[in-house]
């Protein structure tokens, strides 16, 4: 995995520090935002860095969403996908935007890898790439589904999200 995201044409990390919402454009100092497509049927995840102990955080509609846990009260977002390189949890109670309150980033094209700490994801017309070079772990972000890679393996119950991923 980590190979073919290397294969990516890099892009400049120096265009993803900006997010976009209503015609305003937001500085956001050392932060990444962007947005990827997500796969058939041609939809976009958004993404940003910094959120939740500098996990990325991502945001996409799923064509098959996880049920909400069974204790869970408030709204529920079955795509908020967060991913630490440790772990990867799917579905999240927010009854706000959290990290993505000052809109969305740049477009990540098909084809590029763009790199942000010890992370690096290459946007594909098949869905969103991570790897974590620390954790040797990776996962794919798409419509329709999330897959681990590398240490990443499903912890059952998963704790306050509808899946989780952890080494």
């Amino acid at each position: 995995m980590i190979t073919w995201v290397e294969q990516a044409t890099p892009a400049d990390a120096g265009a993803y520090h900006v997010a976009f919402r209503d015609g305003v454009t937001t500085e956001l100092g050392e932060t990444i935002a962007f947005i990827a497509p997500s796969g058939p049927p041609h939809t976009t995840t958004q993404c940003i860095t910094g959120a939740g102990n500098g996990a990325l955080t991502c945001l996409l509609d799923l064509t098959s969403p996880p049920p909400p846990p069974a204790q869970a009260e408030g709204m529920w977002k079955p795509g908020w996908i967060e991913f630490s390189g440790t772990a990867v949890s799917v579905g999240s109670l927010r009854g706000d935007p959290g990290p993505f309150v000052s809109g969305t980033g740049a477009e990540l094209a098909d084809g590029q890898s763009l790199s942000f700490g010890d992370n690096r994801c290459r946007s594909d017309a098949t869905g969103l790439y991570c790897v974590n070079y620390a954790h040797r772990a990776a996962v794919r972000i798409a419509a329709d589904g999330i897959v681990p890679f590398g240490c990443l393996a499903e912890v059952t119950p998963p704790p306050e999200s509808a899946k989780l991923f952890s080494c």
